[in-house]
C-alpha cells in the first residue's frame, strides 16, 4: 500500500446527481449508487452495515456481504438481519452480536463473515486496531484476533490505551485491572486495585500504579497477584515516560540533576544516564533520544533495557537544547529557542533514523521565539506552524490551525482544521508533504454530516471516505454514505453506496 498521494474531496448527501445511479435509492436498505471507476484495484470482499426492510419493525440493522467492494447490492440478502457490530477501522478484525430477530453472532475480518459464538452478555459498538492482527472492541471489551480467536477479560470489561504504553482492561464493579498481551491477544488475570494503572508491559503481565495522594510507584504482577512498592517517584498528575518489556522508563531529578531511570518489573530502580537535557522516549518503550549537556548537548540513543549509549551522527548537529517527537523508528528534532520571548530567530530541524543513529537536516526553514511539543507534534510560535513525522520518517511542516495529522503510506499527511470552538471543521481538510505542496480541499459535508473514516485504496490513486449523520451515537446505515475520491484532486467524487457503513474490507494483491 505504498506510493499513495492524497487529495481528499468528499461528497455530502444530496449530491448523488453527479454520477449515474445503478438503481433507485431504497430507503429500506443500503444501495449502490455508483460504480467503481476503472483503475481502482486491490479491493476485495467487503461487509456493509445497513437497514433491513421489515414490515414489523424499522430498527433492524443487518450485515450485507459482497464478493468485491463496489459490487451491486441488488438481490443481496443480509447475512445477519439484526446485529450490534463493532465499527471502526475496516481493516481491523471485529465482531457482531446477534440480537432478537437473528441471534447468530459473527466474526468479521478481511471482508468475510464467519459464524462464531460470543461470550454471554457481550456486545460491541466500536473497534480499535492494535497493530495489524489484533483489535479491541468497545463499549464492552472483547480482544479479537485476525485468526478468529476472541477473548473477554471480564463481563463488563473496558479496554483502554495506557498513557505510557500497553493496553489495559478494567472491570468497574469489582475494581479489577489487567493487561493484554499485544503478541497473543490474551488478557491477563485481573487484580483488584484502588487506583488506575498508568502503564502495562507489552505482555500484559505487569502493571505500574501511582496511588492517589502519593507519587510512589507500585509494580503489580497480574500472574501472581504480588504487589511490590518501590522507591520510584513520579510527577503529580499523569506520569510521563514509557513502559516497555523491561519496565517503566522515566526522568527523575536527583540532587538537581536530571537522570533517565528505569523501574524494573521486579521493583528495582536503576539510573541509566545522567545528567541529561531533553529526553524523548519511543512509544514502544525500548529507546530514548537524549541530549547530553556536558557534551555540548550531543544527541545519543539510549537502550532502555541495557543502558547502552550510542551517539547520533551526522553533519551540522544541534549545538544546544532541543525538543523532539519520536515514533518507534524515527524522530524529528528542533532547536529549543530561549532568551527574549519577543526575539524571533531561525530554527533548525532534523530527522533521526533511530536504527542507524543518523541525523539528517530537514529542508526548508522556520522562525520562532518558542518551540514546544503539543499532541505529538512540534509547534513554533508566534506563527503557529507545526512539524510532524510522515510514514517514512521525514519532517513535514504544516500551517497554524490544524490538528495532528493522519499519516498516509506515500508520506503525505492529512490534517483536520480547527473550528475555533474546540472541535474540528468537517467541511475542509489539508493535505501536505515534504515537497511543501499543500492542498486545501472541501469535504462536501453538510452541517448535519461528519467524516467517520478515511481509507486509501491499494492502487495508490484513490481514497474511500465514510460519511455519517452528525450527532449519531452508534453506527447506522440510514444517512450514511461511502464515497470514492481521486487522490490527485481531479474529477468529481463518486458516491458508491448510500445507507451503508463499511464494516470490513479485504485487500487483494
Amino acid at each position: 500500500m505504498s506510493g499513495r498521494r492524497v487529495v481528499a474531496v468528499f461528497l455530502a448527501a444530496g449530491m448523488g446527481g453527479l454520477v449515474a445511479c445503478s438503481g433507485p435509492v431504497d430507503e429500506g436498505g443500503p444501495v449502490r449508487v455508483g460504480e467503481l471507476p476503472p483503475g481502482v484495484t486491490g479491493l476485495g470482499p467487503a461487509v456493509l452495515l445497513g437497514d433491513v426492510p421489515d414490515d414489523r419493525r424499522s430498527d433492524l440493522q443487518g450485515l450485507y456481504p459482497v464478493d468485491r467492494f463496489g459490487d451491486d447490492l441488488s438481490g443481496v440478502s443480509p447475512a445477519r438481519r439484526h446485529v450490534r457490530v463493532g465499527v471502526g477501522d475496516p481493516l481491523a478484525p471485529t465482531v457482531a452480536r446477534g440480537l432478537a430477530e437473528d441471534p447468530r453472532d459473527a466474526f468479521v475480518a478481511d471482508g468475510r463473515l464467519h459464524d462464531t459464538e460470543l461470550p454471554e452478555h457481550s456486545s460491541a459498538d466500536t473497534v480499535t486496531a492494535v497493530g495489524t492482527d489484533l483489535a479491541v472492541t468497545g463499549s464492552r471489551c472483547l480482544v479479537v484476533r485476525r485468526d478468529g480467536q476472541i477473548r473477554r477479560p471480564a463481563t463488563e470489561a473496558r479496554c483502554t490505551a495506557a498513557p505510557t504504553g500497553g493496553i489495559l482492561w478494567s472491570n468497574t464493579p469489582d475494581r479489577r485491572w489487567g493487561g493484554v498481551d499485544l503478541a497473543t491477544g490474551v488478557p491477563s488475570a485481573g487484580v483488584e486495585l484502588s487506583d488506575a494503572p498508568f502503564g502495562v508491559t507489552p505482555d500484559g503481565r505487569y502493571l505500574f500504579v501511582s496511588g492517589a495522594g502519593t507519587d510512589r510507584v507500585t509494580v503489580v504482577d497480574t500472574t501472581s497477584g504480588a504487589t511490590t512498592p518501590t522507591q520510584a517517584r513520579t510527577a503529580r498528575g499523569t506520569p510521563e515516560g514509557a513502559v516497555g518489556p523491561g519496565g517503566y522508563a522515566y526522568v527523575r531529578l536527583v540532587e538537581r540533576e536530571r537522570r533517565v531511570t528505569r523501574l524494573g518489573v521486579d521493583g528495582t530502580v536503576r539510573d541509566l544516564l545522567g545528567p541529561v537535557g531533553s529526553v524523548t522516549f519511543t512509544p514502544d518503550g525500548t529507546r530514548a533520544l537524549v541530549s547530553v549537556p556536558r557534551e555540548g548537548y550531543r544527541l545519543v540513543l539510549l537502550d532502555l533495557a541495557t543502558g547502552a549509549v550510542r551517539p547520533v551522527t551526522g553533519p551540522d548537529a544541534p549545538r544546544g537544547q532541543v525538543v523532539a517527537v519520536a515514533d518507534d523508528a524515527h524522530a524529528v528534532v528542533a532547536e529549543s529557542v530561549g532568551g527574549d520571548r519577543n526575539e524571533t530567530r531561525p530554527v533548525r530541524v532534523w530527522t533521526v533514523d533511530l536504527d542507524e543513529g543518523r541525523l539528517t537536516a530537514a529542508p526548508g526553514s522556520v522562525t520562532a521565539n518558542s518551540v514546544r511539543v503539543v499532541d505529538r507534534t512540534i509547534t513554533f510560535q508566534p506563527g503557529g506552524e507545526s512539524v510532524s513525522l510522515d510514514a517514512r520518517g521525514r519532517a513535514v511542516t504544516a500551517p497554524q490551525g490544524v490538528r495532528p495529522p493522519m499519516g498516509l503510506p506515500d508520506g503525505r499527511l492529512l490534517y483536520r482544521f480547527d473550528d475555533g470552538d474546540g472541535g474540528t471543521r468537517e467541511d475542509r481538510l489539508l493535505v501536505g508533504g515534504v515537497d511543501a505542496e499543500r492542498v486545501e480541499v472541501s469535504t462536501g459535508a453538510t452541517d448535519d454530516q461528519v467524516v467517520s473514516h478515511l481509507l486509501p485504496t491499494p492502487d495508490g490513486a484513490h481514497l474511500l471516505v465514510s460519511l455519517r449523520p452528525a450527532g449519531s451515537l452508534r453506527a447506522r446505515g440510514a444517512g450514511s454514505q461511502i464515497v470514492l475520491v481521486r487522490l490527485d484532486g481531479t474529477g468529481e467524487p463518486v458516491p458508491l453506496y448510500q445507507g451503508a457503513v463499511l464494516v470490513s474490507l479485504g485487500l487483494t494483491d
